[in-house]
Formats: structure tokens, C-alpha cells, sequence
């Protein structure tokens, strides 16, 4: 522009003059910041500095910040202008993500059966939230199970993906609470059986004919191994009455002498024979007699003072004499 006065030549408000000619120095790449100063093939003018175009605050352009945009800036090999991506992709940035794995999060990873990448974020598939695949929700009462939104009933749960009744000896109460086969001890020889259990009302529970003596404060004192959290089952006679009792620990069972009674008794009044067990009464001491070497119970009063019972011998079968 010429002053008319004094006719001289001058620069409009904002541009300078350099070699006769009227710059804009803050983006003019042959004159940036000042006369002469050009900037390198790959870089542009921004605001009177020389800056390259392929990183976050200048991509591709002059104050393309791609870092305000949650984005990564982008440039090819070689390129002197990089774009923002989200990386979301499995080729961008030159990163590519091997066979099998997906871009997220800006890494390559590999989705585990039941995820996706959803909103760029690994996820599972199995919440309320995204039910079979991203953004699906469950309506209120409902679950999601193996990718499906459903309606479980009370004695239902949702056992690895799968609607699973709670009454069954593999699931009972909960997933995965099995119940472990135990046993029972023999009413006279006190060997162990195997006893499968039943679930009832979400516990694992005896058989019939057998009563549960889990809860009881007393145990048997014969060696018996139970599962944790599982019934020591014991038969009961035909008629459903208790069969051999629960003992206390140190105490032993056994039959009444006499009877067909299972009782308890302690050591010194219990004896095994042939595999019969026989408990003597309180005050009672236990002893083999006859050529069968029968069991009997003898009273303080038919004691010796070494401590045996005095016995007598009466057609084959062993008494308890008195002193």
C-alpha cells in the first residue's frame, strides 16, 4: 500500500514487510517469526515457529490437537502430516495387531470367550450392563445367563453360563456344592459303607432309613474320615428307630449286653469278639468265658481282686459267680 502524502509504501495492520513484500510472518513458511526464516520441508508455520505436522498439538495442521479429542496423531512412515485416530482399528498408526487379537485400549489383545470390546474398553459379556454382546441391558428381575437375559426361579441360579436347578447332588444350594458321597458304621462290626446323599431344601442330607448325626455335639469314637461340611450318616433299624448311637469321643458303641440295644459305653466296659460288639452297663465289667469264649458283664460284687471277673462255666456258657 502508498501513502498518498508522502508516497511511501507500507504493510496493512498485521502483516510486515520483507523484501518488498507484505508477509503474514506468523504462518508464512519463507518467513516465520521473521524475514528469511523458512521452515524444513516437513514442517509448517504455526504462530511464528516452525513446527512439524505429525505430532499430537499440530497434526496435520496448525493446532490440531489430538490429545483434546481423547486421539492419537498418526503419520505413515516417512509422512510430514499425521491425522488423529482413536487407534481403534487394527492397522492405524502402522500397528498391526496379529491374527486372533483385536485393537482396544490402544493395544492388541486377545478377547477371551464371552468378551468384546466395547466403547474401546475389554468387557465381559455375561453382566446385566452388556448381556450377550456391548450395550444389551437386562430388564429389572432379570439375570443374564450364557448371554441371554432370563428369569431365574427362586431354587434356580446361573451356574457357569448355564440355568442350573439348586436341587440336584452336583448344584445343591449353590453352584458347584456337591454332595460328597460318606458313610455309616456297621451296627455290629463297625465297618464303613458308602452312603450316597440326597439334596433336600439346598442341603445335603442322609438317605432314608439313616439319620444325619452331623449336628450332634457327640461323634463316634471309632476312626471315621467325613468330607467337611458333610452328614456322618448311621443306619437305623427296620422300624426307622435310631440304630447305633453317636458316642462321645473316648467313649465306644456297641450292644446293650443281652439286648439289641446300640448304646455307648466307655473302653473299659466295651468288648469286640468275633466281630460283635457288646457295651456292659455302668458298674459293669466286661469278660470271655466258655469254650466260645462268650462275652458276659460282671458286677463289682464278681470281681477279683486282680481285677478279673470270677467266673463259672454252666453248659458251655460262662456265668458270673459271686464272692
Amino acid at each position: 500500500m502508498q501513502n498518498e502524502q508522502t508516497c511511501e509504501c507500507y504493510c496493512p495492520s498485521g502483516m510486515t514487510r520483507c523484501n518488498d513484500e507484505c508477509v503474514f510472518m506468523d504462518f508464512n513458511r519463507y518467513n516465520c517469526g521473521e524475514c528469511g526464516n523458512q521452515c524444513a520441508p516437513q514442517e509448517e508455520c504455526c504462530s511464528g515457529t516452525c513446527v512439524p505436522l505429525n505430532q499430537d498439538l499440530n497434526c496435520g495442521k496448525c493446532f490440531n490437537d489430538c490429545s483434546q479429542k481423547g486421539q492419537t496423531c498418526c503419520a505413515p512412515s516417512g509422512a510430514s502430516r499425521g491425522y488423529c485416530s482413536s487407534l481403534k482399528t487394527n492397522e492405524d498408526c502402522g500397528i498391526k495387531c496379529a491374527q486372533g487379537q483385536v485393537c482396544c485400549s490402544r493395544v492388541c489383545i486377545q478377547l477371551r470367550q464371552g468378551e468384546a470390546c466395547c466403547n474401546d474398553v475389554r468387557t465381559p459379556l455375561y453382566t446385566t450392563s452388556n448381556c450377550g454382546s456391548c450395550g444389551i441391558s437386562c430388564r429389572q428381575g432379570e439375570t443374564c445367563c450364557g448371554g441371554v437375559c432370563i428369569v431365574l426361579k427362586p431354587e434356580e441360579a446361573c451356574c457357569n453360563g448355564v440355568r442350573t436347578a439348586l436341587d440336584t447332588t452336583s448344584n445343591c444350594g449353590s453352584c458347584g456344592n456337591r454332595c460328597i458321597p460318606t458313610g455309616y458304621i456297621d451296627e455290629v462290626s463297625g465297618e464303613i459303607t458308602a452312603v450316597s446323599l440326597n439334596c433336600s431344601q439346598g442341603k445335603c442330607l442322609c438317605p432314608p432309613q439313616f439319620i444325619d448325626c452331623t449336628n450332634s455335639s457327640a461323634t463316634n469314637s471309632r476312626t471315621f474320615s467325613c468330607p467337611p461340611d458333610s452328614p456322618v450318616c448311621y443306619k437305623t433299624s427296620p422300624d426307622g428307630t435310631p440304630g447305633p448311637k453317636c458316642c462321645k469321643v473316648g467313649s465306644a458303641l456297641g450292644w446293650k449286653f443281652g439286648t439289641q440295644e446300640a448304646i455307648c459305653c466307655l473302653p473299659e466296659q466295651h468288648i469286640l469278639v468275633n466281630g460283635e460288639s457288646t457295651c456292659c452297663v455302668s458298674g459293669f465289667t466286661p469278660s470271655l468265658g466258655g469254650e466260645t469264649l462268650t462275652p458276659v458283664c460282671c458286677s463289682k460284687s464278681e470281681i477279683l481282686q486282680d481285677g478279673t471277673p470270677r467266673l463259672v462255666v454252666i453248659g458251655g456258657q460262662p456265668y458270673c459267680e459271686f464272692r
